[in-house]
């Protein structure tokens, strides 16, 4: 069959287009080569929305002692409460916090809303920090707006009581919350 070219292997050798009619071309050296930077690659989770992300100066003033009712936003819009939390919206968030006993879940609340909204989110922290009263009035502290709770399951007291905001995730759909004493 290859009387003409000898060997399949001499044939090739002899015919350097046989292999799918293109030479084979080496790539460049390297050395002429130079790096790019690339754009970084797209958040895959849900992002906070501005109002909630941790600052130093926190966009909502908020003491966790009083109703979210009376959190202000330092933005001018009147509905920024009911905004969704993150963006994409999420059905649910959890928060951890260090001085908290618990983490904290957060569902939509507000009839008509199918997402967690930024009321949600305060109301939630609001009401994990109410809860820990319990473990104060062990000790025979109460909640007011003058006392801060003692968190006796850390064995400290916490003059902490204003908002702060949430930082990034610490695990898949886990933001951390950060609760300040006031300035």
């Amino acid at each position: 069959m290859y009387n003409d070219w000898g060997s399949r292997s001499s044939r090739q050798a002899a015919q350097p287009y046989a292999t799918g009619g293109r030479p084979h071309i080496s790539p460049p050296i390297t050395s002429q080569l130079r790096p790019i930077s690339l754009p970084s690659l797209p958040c895959t989770g849900p992002r906070l929305h501005r109002l909630l992300r941790y600052a130093a100066h926190p966009r909502i003033a908020y003491d966790l002692r009083r109703s979210p009712s009376r959190a202000q936003a330092l933005s001018g819009r009147l509905d920024w409460i009911y905004e969704p939390a993150t963006f994409p919206s999420s059905l649910s968030l959890t928060l951890v916090c260090t001085i908290l006993p618990e983490q904290i879940i957060v569902f939509p609340s507000c009839r008509g809303y199918d997402y967690v909204t930024l009321n949600d989110v305060l109301s939630a922290v609001h009401e994990e920090y109410q809860r820990a009263e319990p473990q104060a009035a062990d000790v025979g502290i109460t909640v007011t707006e003058s006392i801060p709770i003692l968190f006796s399951s850390h064995s400290m007291a916490s003059a902490r009581y204003m908002w702060a905001g949430l930082s990034d995730y610490v695990a898949p759909g886990t933001w951390l919350l950060h609760i300040e004493e006031p300035h």
